[in-house]
């Protein structure tokens, strides 16, 4: 069996029980294999049963849930209402009525889990409810991907192996400097949004993260020396992984607008593959 009742001793411990009783008196022996394939089964079980609830404690945890309604729930629900705007219109009233009885909930609750669809930085996307003008930030996003490829395409390392094969110190002061450069033409406040997205994509972030990230960037920008601030920030726009850091972070923090025209940018601008992105786009229907 699996599970050894409460108040027994170990049989595979110990010779006798509480009672004085031999254990396991008429097995002549044990299979240890048996034995090992039961606990790593039980083991494969288990381990699968806390993933999932560890998940679950995660999602729950960023707030993004209504009642009995999961975060993807809700998110379901966003992708089939129509835009805000047409919230008067008799075909929004007539879809609403269709969710309710779709997934049995009244009017109230369905009321109260379209204001959470409004205030969520990746679910009003879908009802195009409250959306910031990002036009801004997408010229910004799209010269530090070219510095990037501009870096990437003439940093490499038959550019800095010279014929002994030691490193040309030269051509990295070189880059180290340009790059500075280029820095130099932005403020603290834009290296920390470019920064933010870049964080969010290093790791598995949710929306319900990005302002946490964001504020931390900004007080470390603004609590470091501008010369140190910048120096680090080098060391990741001249990352290989600059570009997928930056898209993903984007699409994890919810701002699909800046992830489509920055998708359509990489497409017809530069020859950077977006096969990965195009899939996430179609993740977005």
């Amino acid at each position: 069996m699996d599970f050894i009742p409460e108040g027994d001793i170990d049989p595979y411990r110990y010779a006798e029980d509480r009672q004085g009783k031999e254990n396991m008196a008429n097995i002549v022996q044990v299979s240890f294999d048996n034995v090992y394939k039961s606990a790593k089964k039980f083991m494969t079980v288990t381990d699968s049963i806390l993933n999932r609830l560890s998940t679950l404690f995660n999602e729950y945890k960023l707030g993004t849930y209504y009642e009995a309604f999961s975060r993807n729930q809700i998110m379901m629900i966003a992708k089939e209402l129509p835009i805000y705007k047409d919230r008067n219109d008799s075909s929004f009233q007539l879809i609403k009525d269709n969710i309710r009885k779709k997934y049995n909930i009244s009017g109230c609750k369905l009321s109260a889990i379209i204001n959470i669809i409004k205030n969520s930085r990746r679910l009003s996307y879908y009802i195009k409810y409250n959306r910031n003008e990002q036009t801004e930030i997408i010229h910004l996003l799209e010269k530090f991907i070219l510095e990037n490829l501009s870096t990437i395409c003439n940093f490499d390392d038959s550019i800095i192996i010279v014929s002994n094969k030691e490193i040309d110190l030269n051509i990295i002061q070189i880059k180290h400097k340009e790059a500075m450069d280029f820095l130099s033409r932005f403020s603290i406040d834009d290296m920390a949004k470019v920064f933010s997205y870049y964080k969010m994509g290093c790791k598995i972030s949710h929306p319900e993260d990005f302002e946490k990230v964001f504020n931390e960037s900004v007080e470390y920008f603004n609590n470091s020396e501008i010369s140190e601030a910048r120096k680090y920030f080098i060391t990741k726009l001249q990352g290989r992984n600059f570009i997928n850091f930056i898209m993903h972070g984007v699409y994890a923090s919810g701002d699909y607008e800046i992830f489509l025209a920055l998708s359509d940018f990489l497409k017809k601008e530069t020859t950077f593959p977006t096969e990965q992105f195009d899939k996430l786009k179609e993740d977005l229907e």
